[in-house]
């Protein structure tokens, strides 16, 4: 198995990616802490896809740093140890730049993007003693490109590119691996969340997209495997996109 002994922390993981990312770690031989901001149902998603032994729920809201921390720590804990960190937590936000309020704009940057910095650096202080580890940051398509109407959400994947490199850069000399996976549009809850708004529809998706399709959890989960498992052993520092070809094509 790719992930025999290890333990991966998913953050987020209660539904979507996060969840087929914990799922596909635990078929791989890995121990996995499922999170969620409540504790009932990170509880309740690890009962479902494994024993005690293999899959425990922690609740907690990463935006904060004491609870990244604590999910950290309580890991720890429980487990012995953490070997893998999946910065996975985030959400989408949709409105015209002009009409964001502080409020919006910070809960956005807040959860996307100091988040993943709060979850990933309590990780490392943990693996840095241990002379080992994979941080991976689950970023978009959208931290390469922009479209209307999303200056935050745009905003904040874009600052991840640039925070990969360098916190794969402090790292590498403590056997630390940090990359990021940028997948292009999934069928997920989420995407139902966003077409709420009007502002897309199935169709743009399969028009636009070179393989005409969405892509699945699954195929973002394999990625993230790869990502964190000794095949990507020299590879660091990269964002890799899981996107149908959605990047490469420059046309209508």
């Amino acid at each position: 198995m790719k992930l025999d002994g290890k333990v991966a922390v998913i953050t987020g993981s209660s539904m979507g990616i996060g969840l087929a990312i914990a799922e596909r770690f635990l078929a791989e031989g890995a121990r996995v802490t499922i999170n969620s901001r409540s504790a009932a149902k990170a509880q309740e998603v690890a009962r479902s896809i494994g024993s005690e032994e293999m899959a425990w729920g922690v609740g907690a809201d990463v935006s904060h740093a004491r609870d990244a921390e604590r999910l950290v720590h309580e890991t720890v804990d429980h487990f012995g140890r953490i070997d893998i960190m999946v910065c996975n937590a985030g959400t989408s936000f949709i409105r015209s730049a002009e009409t964001i309020d502080t409020e919006d704009w910070d809960a956005v940057v807040n959860l996307n993007l100091n988040g993943v910095f709060y979850s990933a650096q309590a990780a490392a202080k943990k693996m840095i003693p241990q002379r080992e580890g994979n941080i991976l940051l689950i970023g978009s398509i959208l931290g390469r490109v922009g479209l209307p109407r999303r200056a935050a959400y745009c905003a904040t994947k874009h600052a991840l590119v640039g925070l990969t490199k360098v916190l794969a850069l402090d790292w590498a000399p403590y056997g630390i691996r940090v990359n990021d996976l940028a997948p292009g549009y999934i069928a997920t809850e989420m995407n139902v969340r966003d077409q709420s708004t009007s502002d897309y529809t199935d169709e743009d998706i399969l028009r636009r997209d070179p393989m005409g399709r969405y892509g699945t959890v699954e195929e973002i989960a394999e990625g993230a495997l790869y990502l964190v498992s000794d095949a990507s052993g020299y590879v660091t520092g990269i964002d890799l996109p899981i996107d149908g070809g959605w990047l490469s094509y420059g046309g209508w």
